[in-house]
């Protein structure tokens, strides 16, 4: 009876460490796969809780079974959880992603596409500038960011503000070996690509200032742990709209 006992606990911790294990996994995948923003330890600390549920209901299931019954089930539990992951990697995919429906981010004069929410974060507002909002997607892969700002008295050179706003980014990542590519000039906008490295994984990004006046309106797209692929990039370019 004592070894059976000890049998018994001893596939209890297998089953329910497993299945915690696995979900913490399955959490930040889902994490990124949903069109919200949502605290990414919350979701882990609710789907490895719900994790260990899970692996102690199996384990209430088979504990009075032989032992290959144990074994078999364990083995076909992470296949189907392997698989599920599996799923959520390529819902996560760039590819599978630009084929979904955008949300319209406008916050100003200037609107764009993008496959996740903005919300409104709290910024120090600096001395030459009357007002300031800033947005972002809240994702910790690729930062994606909409500024709307109205200076006080003297605005700077439009070029300037956009690769400030850059500048100040890539250097809180330690970027390395920036280079701007593709700049464009327009009577009320500029746009940039720009190159970039990440402990030694390159990277392209994306900027635009639209200015009127002391007003401007700045959004940057800038890859991080995640790079950007050449057609969700493209998407968010071609999405980009202004209206005066």
């Amino acid at each position: 009876m004592e070894n059976e006992k000890k049998k018994n606990d001893y596939w209890q911790v297998v089953f329910i460490a497993s299945m915690a294990g696995v979900n913490l996994a399955f959490a930040n995948l889902l994490k990124d796969v949903l069109a919200v923003h949502i605290n990414g330890v919350a979701l882990a600390a609710i789907v490895g809780a719900l994790g260990a549920l899970i692996g102690t209901g199996i384990y209430a299931l088979v504990k009075n079974r032989k032992t290959t019954v144990k074994i078999i089930v364990y083995i076909g539990t992470l296949i189907l959880m392997s698989g599920t992951i599996l799923f959520l990697s390529k819902l996560n995919s760039d590819s599978y992603v630009i084929k979904r429906n955008w949300n319209v981010i406008k916050n100003g004069n200037m609107s764009f596409e993008y496959p996740f929410k903005f919300s409104e974060m709290n910024v120090d507002v600096d001395v030459d500038i009357a007002e300031m909002k800033v947005f972002a997607d809240g994702k910790e892969d690729r930062f994606a960011v909409n500024l709307i700002y109205d200076f006080k008295s003297e605005a700077p050179n439009p070029e300037d503000s956009l690769s400030g706003s850059i500048l100040s980014s890539l250097a809180s990542v330690n970027a390395t070996d920036i280079e701007w590519i593709d700049s464009e000039f327009y009577e009320n906008a500029v746009t940039a690509k720009v190159k970039y490295k990440i402990e030694n994984n390159e990277r392209i990004g994306f900027g635009i200032v639209y200015f009127k006046d002391l007003h401007y309106e700045l959004a940057s797209f800038l890859p991080y742990s995640k790079d950007y692929s050449e057609d969700f990039l493209n998407k968010i370019v071609k999405s980009i709209s202004i209206e005066e």
